[in-house]
């Protein structure tokens, strides 16, 4: 990160330890180590955006395919409830199916 101190810039890089976010100085503007630092944080930093995308777009993928199995599994669930039903199943509080008691036949 690079911070204005006065009229000059000066880059310090800032890490995680035990929950605190901690500072530590690495050199001035035009310096090779700070020049170094800021380059390789700026391509740290790309490579963990491209991860990000790369995974959201494999989700995306993985919902587009699992969208026709979901169809799929709630128009069983429908069909196979309405076979229950005429079974003489029903639920109680939507918990399991159990089979009516007819006592009249």
């Amino acid at each position: 990160m690079w911070a204005l101190r006065g009229n000059q810039y000066y880059y310090y890089r800032q890490y995680r330890h035990r929950g605190r976010v901690l500072t530590t100085y690495v050199g001035a503007a035009g310096s090779p180590e700070a020049e170094r630092a800021a380059a390789q944080d700026e391509e740290r930093r790309a490579r963990r955006l491209a991860g990000w995308e790369e995974l959201r777009r494999a989700r995306a993928r993985w919902r587009e395919a699992e969208a026709p199995l979901l169809e799929l599994v709630t128009l069983s669930d429908r069909l196979g409830a309405a076979a229950l039903c005429l079974g003489s199943f029903y639920r109680r509080l939507r918990g399991e199916w159990r089979r009516r008691n007819d006592r009249n036949q």
